[in-house]
């Protein structure tokens, strides 16, 4: 997918995603489309800023052979690499033989409003699946499932990225204007302020939503693959900016 997909006028991206309606202020108006697009920009620009800055919490470059005592692996195979570069170095996570998909949990559980940060390389053909949960709590399986809100690149067939929220499924905000490609390179910077959800792609806003029920703000943080094979690397969790 190129880039200018997503160059569109901020009043059409949010007609096209999936945005809850039920987020209010947050809605561009029908009327007045010139001073919609500059409140919509205001805003936006508003959230960016608390996305900057803020108190790190926790980081990992993954730059290593071994894993290390920070993490927990829930199915699959998760194998870090050593390498110079910020495309080399990284995580990778496969699936395991009896779940699809599989985690990385991180041991420490983070409460309050929590921005991500990392680096993402698809190695998968075709390309989907690029995943990860915040206010989750290991493990996952088995059944039945925990609360989490999972977000995801290339989800179902690489149709579909959003964020959805566990264990039922039923809240959800996504989008098929974005897709992954495999072999690419992808900054993920995504967000959650309050009952707000935000997920930015290259610096680029793929999709936001406000959760009408939403889960304690609070819990562990994984990487997740869902069949699929990706690399992560330079993970940053962090508070929001000012």
């Amino acid at each position: 997918m190129s880039r200018e997909r997503l160059h569109v006028w901020p009043a059409l991206l949010l007609a096209a995603l999936a945005f809850d309606a039920r987020a209010g202020e947050d809605a561009v108006p029908a009327a007045e489309p010139l001073a919609a697009e500059n409140e919509w920009a205001r805003k936006l620009e508003a959230v960016r800023a608390k996305l900057r800055g803020g108190e790190v919490l926790f980081k990992d470059d993954f730059d290593r052979e071994e894993l290390g005592a920070e993490w927990i692996v829930e199915e699959g195979a998760w194998k870090t690499s050593k390498a110079a570069g910020r495309e080399g170095a990284g995580v990778l996570g496969a699936p395991g033989a009896t779940y699809p998909d599989s985690f990385l949990w991180t041991k420490r559980s983070f409460k309050g409003d929590l921005v991500v940060e990392f680096d993402a390389v698809c190695e998968s053909d075709p390309a989907h699946d690029i995943n990860f949960v915040i206010c989750g709590k290991a493990p996952n399986y088995p059944p039945p499932e925990k609360p989490m809100y999972l977000f995801g690149l290339g989800g179902w067939g690489n149709t579909m990225t959003g964020v959805e929220r566990g264990p039922d499924y039923k809240w959800k905000a996504l989008t098929g204007l974005f897709t992954i490609e495999k072999g690419r390179l992808y900054r993920v910077v995504a967000a959650r302020l309050g009952s707000k959800f935000y997920l930015f792609v290259d610096d680029r806003l793929v999709t936001m939503a406000a959760d009408p029920d939403p889960l304690p703000n609070e819990g562990q943080f994984a990487l997740q693959v869902y069949r699929s094979a990706v690399r992560f690397s330079n993970l940053v969790l962090r508070k929001p900016g000012k």
